[in-house]
């Protein structure tokens, strides 16, 4: 807001302010390397002509016809034709030149994952999500539904093979950690008299317990852990409400922070 009340037209017709257009507007945060730079500008330097109608028409652009001309690219790239016109020009570039393709591939995931991309994608939907809550709902239920399409799933699990055949290494890493925080998560657990709200034994870990209720003839269900869990975690049912106790016992999670 600062920027746009100072940049504006009067110092525009300042012959030594460098500024193009005026102040408020924003600018898409590219970084060129040298070599472009010293490119395009022996280029304008060399056409003039060219450049001239766009640094006037950009002179005469407010912060709302920016703004506009923002939103009209954003619908004219959501578009369905637009989106299939993508597609194919990838389909083209992957088929010719595949090395290239490739290498772009590995970039562009090292800056998915890099920690202030992450970042500024959460903030982002953060925002959206308070925005438009009711958009949101709609958006995470389809979510919800495509990540449980069968489609999906097996899609999903063809690509975790492939992955695992070509980084062998990497997935005996990520298995082993896996289990050792599996082991530092776990916690114990205290059967409770439902009646008397009295200890009546404990647990190192929900499974130990789940076998000691088939041993005992309380259950023959295949995964009892799971129900002991549910009533550690006070989770809600759909049509039951809250779940109380599991094979006619309280329970409560030892370590309860």
């Amino acid at each position: 807001k600062i920027e746009s009340q100072i940049v504006n037209e009067s110092l525009l017709d300042d012959p030594f302010c460098l500024n193009l257009i005026k102040g408020g507007g924003g600018v898409p945060p590219t970084v060129y390397s040298e070599e472009r730079k010293a490119k395009q500008s022996q280029y304008m330097k060399e056409h003039p002509e060219r450049y001239k109608a766009m640094i006037i028409a950009a002179r005469n652009l407010d912060e709302k016809t920016i703004q506009k001309r923002i939103q009209k690219t954003k619908e004219t790239m959501s578009s369905e034709e637009y989106k299939e016109m993508t597609r194919e020009r990838i389909k083209r570039w992957k088929t010719q030149h595949p090395e290239e393709y490739q290498r772009a591939r590995v970039k562009n995931k090292q800056a998915i994952n890099n920690p202030n991309a992450k970042k500024k994608k959460a903030d982002s939907l953060n925002r959206w999500k308070e925005e438009h809550p009711q958009e949101y709902l709609i958006w995470e239920e389809n979510r919800k539904k495509a990540l449980a399409n069968p489609l999906s799933r097996q899609k999903r699990g063809n690509s975790q093979k492939k992955w695992i055949e070509m980084h062998p290494d990497e997935q005996r890493k990520r298995h082993t950690k896996s289990i050792e925080t599996r082991k530092n998560n776990v916690k114990g657990v205290a059967m409770i008299n439902p009646t008397t709200k009295e200890i009546v034994r404990t647990f190192k870990t929900p499974k130990e317990a789940a076998d000691w209720l088939r041993e005992n003839g309380y259950t023959s269900s295949v995964n009892p852990a799971s129900s002991i869990c549910a009533v550690c975690q006070h989770k809600e049912i759909p049509g039951h409400g809250t779940k109380k106790t599991a094979y006619g016992f309280c329970w409560e999670y030892v370590d309860k922070k």
